[in-house]
Formats: C-alpha cells, sequence, structure tokens
C-alpha cells in the first residue's frame, strides 16, 4: 500500500519530464504518455490542462501527508464539498410546504448558509476537499479549529454558536447518506460533535406554569441589595425577555402611551422588537420612571458602587439568581428557576390566551406573534423549544397571572421577617456546635481539603434534588442552618468549612 501511495511523487517526474518534450515539438499531434497511459492529445492547450489536474491532485496528496492524513489519490471530477453545498443550499431556498409557503425563510436560510460556509473554511475541510473523502478525524479537527477561532472583537467563537455551525453542516452530510451518494457517515464516529437537542416543548421541568408563576410572584421580595426585585422579576415574566435586555432597560424604551416596550439593545440587531406593556406591569414600572430623565436606567445596581467608588457611569445590576432562588423556596417550588426559565414561562402562557381580531373576534394567539415577542425568527423553535404544551386555557386578552398586590413597603417588610428567621436559624445551628465542642472550624487550606469539601457538597446536592426536598426539609433533616443549605445549593463554598460539610454529609448518609 505505501508503494501505491507513494507512486504519484515518483511518476510526477516523468509526467513532468514528457510534456516538457511534448512541448518542445511545437504542439504537434504526437501521443503522451502519462503513467504508462497513451493520450491522444490535440494541442498543446489540451495537454497543459491534462498536466495541471494532475499537478492540482499530487498537491492535494502532499497536503494530505504534511497533515498526517491517509495518502488518497483520486480523480478530480467528484463532487467537492462546496459543490454540495451549493446544490443543498440552492435546494432549500426552493423548497416549499403543502401551502406554498418557503420552508427555509430568508433569515433562516443565510443562518443556514453562513453555518455551512464557516465549517468548509476551515483550514482541515478545505484540505480533504471532496466529500466521499471527509472522515471522523477531519470533523474533529474542523470542531477544534472552530472553537479557536476568533471574532471580530478577537473573543473566540462560543460554544453554541460552533454547535450551531457544526449541526447545520451535519444536516447537509445527513442528507447526502440518506440519498446514497456517500457510503459512510462522517460525523457518527465523531468524538467532538455535539448531541442534537431533543425536543423540550413537553418537558415540564423547564417552564412554570400559572399557579408556580403566581406563587412565585407572591413571595419575591425587595430587599436593601435589591429594591427594584418585585419588579424586575415581573418584567423577566410579563414579557420574556432575555436578562441582558431586561437589566439594561431604559426609561425611554418604556411607552407607556402606546403600551409597549421596545428592545433595542438585544442579544443582536434582529432581536430588536416591540413588546406589549401589560396593564399589571405598567403599575410596577412607572414608580420607577418618576422624576428619572428618558436616558437613565431603569435598573440601577446598588452594589456596583460599592464594589468600585471610581467607576463614573452608573452600572446596571447583573445578577438576581439569588433573589429567584430565595421567591421559589419560599413559594414552594422544587424547579431551579432561572432567567431562561421565565422566557419559557411567558411563550407558554401566550399559548394559551387569545387575541381579539379587528372585527372583535377572539382567537388563539398566533404563533409568529409569539416568537416575535421573545426575539426570535423561527417558529420552529416556538414549537420545540419555548411554548410548552399544558392542557390548561384561559380566556384571557391581557396577561395576568393572578397574584396579589403589595406596596413596595409590605414587601420590604416582609423579606426583613424573613431575613431575621434565617438569621435566628443561623445563630441556633451554631450555639448547637458549640455545644456539640466544635468551637473553631477553620476554612480548607490546601488543595485536598478543597476537593473534598466540593465532592460532599456536590453528593449532597445531588441527593437533595433526587429526593425533592425543600430547603426546609434539608435544614431539618441534615441539622443545618439555612445559609449553609443555601450554599451548598448553589455551589458557593468559599465561607463553609469542610469540617460542618463532612457533618452534613455523615447526617445524610443515616438518612
Amino acid at each position: 500500500m505505501a508503494a501505491r501511495e507513494a507512486g504519484p511523487y515518483r511518476n510526477g517526474g516523468r509526467f513532468w519530464g514528457n510534456f516538457s518534450k511534448y512541448a518542445a515539438v511545437g504542439g504537434k499531434r504526437e501521443p503522451l504518455k502519462v503513467r504508462g497511459e497513451t493520450v491522444a492529445t490535440r494541442d498543446i492547450a489540451t495537454a497543459w490542462k491534462l498536466f495541471t489536474d494532475r499537478k492540482r491532485m499530487y498537491e492535494e496528496a502532499l497536503a494530505r501527508a504534511a497533515l498526517g492524513l491517509p495518502l488518497e489519490v483520486r480523480a478530480v471530477d467528484g463532487p467537492t464539498l462546496v459543490e454540495c453545498a451549493e446544490e443543498f443550499l440552492k435546494t432549500r431556498a426552493l423548497m416549499v410546504d403543502s401551502k406554498g409557503n418557503t420552508v427555509d425563510r430568508e433569515r433562516r436560510w443565510k443562518q443556514r448558509k453562513l453555518g455551512i460556509m464557516t465549517c468548509l473554511s476551515t483550514q482541515r475541510l478545505r484540505q480533504v476537499k471532496f466529500v466521499d473523502l471527509l472522515k471522523p478525524a477531519d470533523i474533529d479537527a474542523m470542531i477544534g479549529e472552530l472553537l479557536t477561532r476568533p471574532t471580530e472583537t478577537g473573543a473566540p467563537l462560543t460554544a453554541s454558536t460552533v454547535r450551531g455551525y457544526v449541526m447545520e453542516l451535519r444536516k447537509m452530510i445527513t442528507e447526502l447518506y440518506d440519498d446514497g451518494r456517500i457510503e459512510r457517515h462522517p460525523f457518527e464516529r465523531a468524538k467532538l460533535v455535539p448531541k442534537e437537542a431533543d425536543p423540550s416543548a413537553l418537558d415540564p421541568s423547564l417552564y412554570l406554569d400559572r399557579d408556580e408563576t403566581r406563587r412565585l410572584l407572591d413571595h419575591v421580595v425587595n430587599s436593601a441589595q435589591v429594591p427594584f426585585a418585585f419588579a424586575l422579576v415581573s418584567l423577566l415574566v410579563y414579557t420574556g425577555m432575555r436578562k441582558e435586555e431586561a437589566m439594561r432597560l431604559r426609561i425611554s424604551d418604556v411607552d407607556c402611551e402606546a403600551g409597549l416596550i421596545y428592545v433595542r439593545r438585544g442579544k443582536s440587531k434582529q432581536a430588536k422588537r416591540d413588546i406589549p406593556l401589560w396593564p399589571r406591569l405598567r403599575k410596577r414600572l412607572e414608580p420607577l420612571m418618576c422624576g428619572k430623565p428618558r436616558h437613565a436606567l431603569l435598573f440601577v445596581s446598588v452594589v456596583a458602587p460599592r464594589r468600585n467608588p471610581d467607576a463614573a457611569d452608573v452600572q446596571p445590576i447583573d445578577s438576581i439568581d439569588g433573589t429567584l432562588q430565595a421567591a421559589s423556596r419560599r413559594a414552594g417550588i422544587t424547579k431551579h428557576v432561572t432567567h431562561q426559565m421565565l422566557r419559557h414561562t411567558y411563550a407558554s402562557a401566550r399559548m394559551q390566551m387569545l387575541h381579539r381580531t379587528v372585527t372583535g373576534t377572539l382567537i388563539p394567539v398566533d404563533r409568529e406573534l409569539i416568537v416575535s415577542e421573545i426575539g426570535h425568527a423561527d417558529a420552529e423553535l416556538l414549537k420545540i423549544v419555548y411554548a410548552h404544551i399544558s392542557r390548561d386555557r384561559v380566556e384571557q386578552v391581557l396577561l395576568d397571572y393572578g397574584e396579589q398586590e403589595m406596596t413596595p413597603e409590605a414587601r420590604a417588610e416582609l423579606g426583613g421577617k424573613e431575613q431575621s428567621a434565617r438569621r435566628a436559624a443561623g445563630y441556633a445551628a451554631r450555639a448547637a456546635r458549640r455545644q456539640a465542642g466544635i468551637v473553631v472550624e477553620p476554612l480548607p487550606s490546601t488543595d485536598e481539603e478543597k476537593a473534598e469539601r466540593q465532592r460532599h457538597a456536590r453528593t449532597i446536592r445531588e441527593y437533595v434534588r433526587a429526593q425533592g426536598w425543600m430547603p426546609q426539609v434539608a435544614e431539618e433533616r441534615l441539622k443545618a442552618s439555612p445559609a449553609d443549605i443555601t450554599a451548598i445549593m448553589r455551589g458557593d463554598l468559599s465561607r463553609l468549612p469542610l469540617s460542618r460539610v463532612r457533618m452534613y454529609a455523615n447526617a445524610m448518609a443515616r438518612t
């Protein structure tokens, strides 16, 4: 096999000598031998084309040898990756459904083209060139190159972006494989290929139903660190905005007269959109807008000036994860509530509502309208990702979860009472440790101790979630303080001694 693979380089010299001899006779019609084959040539142009094609084949073999790939010499007239991509994209652009509508909208088609062409622009796939020479090792090398490719800002491509590009190329290769144009699917044995996402529209753990949403809003309290927590959580629940979009909202983006919220600083230019300003949300945002200039931020961080007093610009809040976790714990919600879950919640709630047409008829809300409100242009994402199906239906034209209205003072008082109760529980747990003889609890100093603490905390966290325990139950079963349970469940162990984590792990083993 090695002798055959080395053949092109040995015969290449003979080919060049034959061509030089042929050119010296002035392009007369004489037979030309190439690798033992007699080729009838008419003129010098035909011979030159034959030479350049073979020379390019040898150069490709040399490039594959430099990359450590098998030396495969093949005809140069086979289908290339670029040709297959052009044919695939042209076919997708012309595909229509049963109603005559284009399957891939213009923006979706451009995204598909960007993903495929970005993959084909990598050095590894440019070296492979032909589609039937594509191997799993080539796919892994392509993914590794994409993960290190810098963007315009200099930062590498994110893993989610690379995943989207690779999935587009995989769809093209799958179609070629299904049509029988290639014998093996190179993506099947590749090690770095991300798994295809399962449809999540039927997963109830990814969104909150109306009762859970009402309970969550009822238990959100304002604090000294986040004095506008209830208004911000209400904005996320009643608009489905992304975290960065909501926290960077300005006064001018809220139009109370038109009843709209304008998203102008979104994830991308395509994410710019208008969202309805529902009556309940309007009542909660108006107090935050009074007396402020139109260019001011709606949610200004209270903690940022303390961390960086020299900062000249007003900084927005960066996270309310603690507020969401605390509210879900008080409300008795076992799901892990995040900003993304609230986007799913909004899309699902809108799917259950009705829309009033210009003639006054009530009809289900159009999916195209919902997908535009959450900042996407592909309605397929709404069906398989965001809009979770529920048997509950409400005859609402205006979105309302039915939560109770409380004054900011009442919510602050509620938060103060809870903080006092948690502090008292912490004091009681500390007194119990002192009574048991545990007085000094040093923090871990070595890497082994830190790794052991992290391992025990992970075991406790997985066990609590598997049992479906609420924080109050975990505190009772493990004899732990609320602050320690919160630290373990969040993974924030910077102030938690190793001896205490060991004690909780032993208590868990006895349950």
